[in-house]
């Protein structure tokens, strides 16, 4: 007499679970992805609404100090002591919180386009990793401008700091470029952001430029793109329930 109710074979594989489909809330553009996704809606939310307002209003502070050449970088932070230490602490606290941000986005993207948020988020952050790093260097070179000879020790480390074969973070300039672009792309693909805001973020890749020319005032730009297309998904992730 044959039974009819199935036996797990030693071996035999389980059956696999059927794939949770992404799917889009009502009159709303950000794809839903689950809460426990890494870091989660709160802490992305949190991130994207004040990492990138916070990286502008830095970069505002900071421009009177910053110059391109080490030198009248380091006469620059002497000039603005004040406003330089106020901006210098700004832009590391906005880097962190943009850096939290982008991994957010990319699991949102990941929802519905795995490849393609890998790929930008990875990109993305390495080109973020260089703002910090560099930040950091400009943060110590300020505690060496009380006599002449540490003046011209700082400048000589802001500028070899710079050099591109001197360090591997010299990357994350062509890395933040190419890392916003993809990950605008991928938004829109997505369905993460409407195609307006991607183009935007996607404007965040002139941030390298205001470095290199020596205005932040270019980075600026990028930075206010950014809040444009960031600010209002954050605030949609911390409605989220």
């Amino acid at each position: 007499m044959s039974s009819n109710v199935p036996v797990d074979l030693p071996g035999s594989a389980a059956p696999r679970p059927e794939k949770r489909r992404a799917h889009r809330a009502v009159g709303e553009h950000a794809v839903d992805h689950a809460r426990s996704s890494f870091p989660g809606p709160t802490v992305t939310g949190v991130s994207m609404l004040i990492g990138p307002p916070l990286a502008l209003v830095a970069s505002l502070i900071g421009a009177p100090a910053y110059h391109a050449m080490g030198a009248d970088f380091v006469a620059g932070m002497v000039e603005h002591a004040r406003a330089f230490e106020v901006a210098i602490q700004l832009s590391l606290a906005s880097m962190i919180l943009l850096i939290i941000a982008v991994i957010g986005m990319a699991s949102m993207i990941c929802v519905t386009r795995p490849r393609w948020g890998r790929v930008a988020g990875v990109v993305t952050m390495i080109g973020l990793l260089g703002p910090l790093t560099f930040q950091s260097v400009y943060w110590a070179a300020s505690h060496l401008v009380d006599t002449a000879a540490h003046r011209a020790a700082a400048a000589v480390l802001i500028d070899e700091s710079q050099v591109i074969p001197r360090t591997v973070m010299n990357v994350s300039g062509p890395a933040i470029i190419l890392g916003f672009v993809l990950l605008a792309i991928a938004s829109a693909k997505s369905g993460v952001l409407p195609r307006t805001p991607a183009v935007l973020l996607g404007l965040t890749a002139l941030i390298p430029f205001g470095f290199i020319s020596g205005h932040l005032v270019i980075s600026a730009i990028g930075f206010a793109a950014a809040t444009v297309a960031l600010v209002p998904l954050g605030v949609s992730q911390l409605r989220r329930p």
